[in-house]
């Protein structure tokens, strides 16, 4: 916690056949290298093809620690809003949608 904040430290992965996020498959199969020694998979993800809950759902379910779902379009994220469809119950991990613009630097870093 710092300054009220939650604060995330892991490792980040990204996988590219299954961008969406949208089908449960392993994200990856090496977690090793996690900067702080403890095991904290952060998962991107791209936006489309099906819900938040849906993408959020298959990271937590792949062992992700957390799930950051990457804007589709050019446009403001400050407006959208990602909802439960009505399956979100049960969903212990947390989740946040970045822009597209961000999450080209995320992609090209990895």
């Amino acid at each position: 916690l710092y300054n009220n904040y939650i604060i995330q430290i892991g490792r980040i992965y990204y996988n590219a056949s299954n961008s969406k996020g949208c089908f449960k498959s392993n994200f990856t199969n090496d977690f090793s290298g996690d900067p702080d020694g403890i095991l904290t998979p952060i998962f991107l993800v791209d936006r489309g093809e099906c819900s938040f809950v849906t993408k959020v759902r298959n990271v937590e379910k792949a062992g992700g620690s957390l799930a950051v779902i990457i804007d589709d379009s050019s446009n403001s994220i400050k407006d959208i809003i990602m909802s439960d469809d009505g399956t979100g119950a049960g969903i212990r991990i947390p989740s946040m949608l970045i822009s597209r613009k961000d999450g080209e630097k995320l992609k090209k870093f990895l």
